[in-house]
C-alpha cells in the first residue's frame, strides 16, 4: 500500500522541480533525484517509527527515539527490500513527471504607449 504513497511522492517532487525550472535538465533532474531520495527515505523511517510506537505504547513502554535515530542506518538495509523498492519507484515516477510536465509558458509583457510630443492634436 505505501507504494502507491511513494510514487505519488516521486511525482509529486519531479512536477514541482519541473514547474519550477522549467524543463527537466541534468541539474533538475539531480535536484528531484535527490529531494525524492531523501523524502523516500524520511518516509520509510517515519513508517517504522509509528509502527514501533504502536508496538512499545501497546506494551506499556517508551520508545528511545535517538536510539532509534541511531539504529535508523540499520534498520533502512534490514529492510532493503522496500528501500530498494520504494526508491526505484519513488526515483522513477520523480523522472516520468519530469518527462512529461510542460515547461512554464511565459506572456511577453506589453510596453506602455508613448505619450504624445510636444505639438501634437492628439488628446492626451
Amino acid at each position: 500500500m505505501f507504494w502507491v504513497v511513494t510514487i505519488v511522492s516521486g511525482m509529486m517532487v519531479g512536477v514541482g522541480a519541473a514547474i519550477g525550472a522549467g524543463k527537466g535538465g541534468p541539474g533538475v533532474q539531480a535536484m528531484a533525484a535527490i529531494v525524492t531520495v531523501i523524502s523516500v527515505l524520511a518516509g520509510e523511517l517515519g513508517y517504522f517509527a509509528y509502527q514501533l510506537d504502536q508496538i512499545v505504547t501497546a506494551r506499556g513502554g517508551s520508545v528511545d527515539w535517538v536510539l532509534f535515530m541511531a539504529s535508523s542506518p540499520m534498520l533502512l538495509v534490514g529492510a532493503w527490500m522496500n528501500t530498494l523498492f520504494s526508491l526505484l519507484s519513488g526515483l522513477a515516477a520523480a523522472w516520468v513527471a519530469i518527462r512529461y510536465t510542460r515547461p512554464p509558458q511565459f506572456n511577453p509583457v506589453q510596453t506602455a504607449s508613448k505619450p504624445p510630443g510636444p505639438g501634437s492634436l492628439s488628446p492626451g
